[in-house]
């Protein structure tokens, strides 16, 4: 999979031909300089720019920002989600349990929640991550499928969601 900054456009790692022409998006490290030093205005206009849908977290997972794309995504207004934690935004069935996000046993076991943190420590962006969820809807709770990568910028993530869509139980 070819990388391509979503910022400058700067090829950062070829692809194979047994990948084909997917093309992946994230930032190099001369943008990321950048990223870091906007306010929060300046950051929102900047993910706007990005067509996928785009979440930034901090190091304890709380919403920084995200793009209109990713809110259009969640059904979501941004002014209502800034510093909620990642699962609150989402929608999680477990978030809302005892404890909320990040407290319970099933969070233990959370692969968006894994995929940040490992990012997050690491450095190491994580690519077309595959990840199930309950999300809450209007007549109770749907299981759905994220496909999804991270990078990290600074001292946050970008979660880029690749794809979601329900998925049997």
């Amino acid at each position: 999979m070819k990388t391509v900054c979503a910022w400058c456009n700067k090829v950062m790692k070829e692809g194979s031909p047994a990948e084909g022409d997917i093309t992946s998006h994230g930032i190099c490290e001369n943008c990321s300089h950048v990223v870091t030093n906007f306010n929060f205005t300046d950051l929102k206009s900047f993910l706007d720019t990005i067509g996928a849908p785009i979440l930034l977290v901090n190091d304890n997972w709380n919403l920084l920002s995200a793009n209109e794309t990713a809110m259009q995504a969640l059904g979501k207004n941004q002014d209502k989600l800034e510093h909620l934690l990642g699962g609150e935004v989402m929608d999680c069935k477990y978030s809302e349990l005892p404890g909320g996000c990040g407290k319970t046993n099933k969070c233990t076991g959370c692969i968006i929640r894994s995929a940040v943190e490992s990012t997050h420590k690491t450095g190491k962006p994580q690519t077309r991550v595959e990840a199930f969820q309950f999300k809450k809807q209007p007549n109770g709770y749907v299981r759905t499928k994220y496909i999804f990568s991270t990078q990290k910028i600074g001292e946050s993530v970008l979660i880029r969601i690749d794809g979601s869509e329900p998925a049997p139980e």
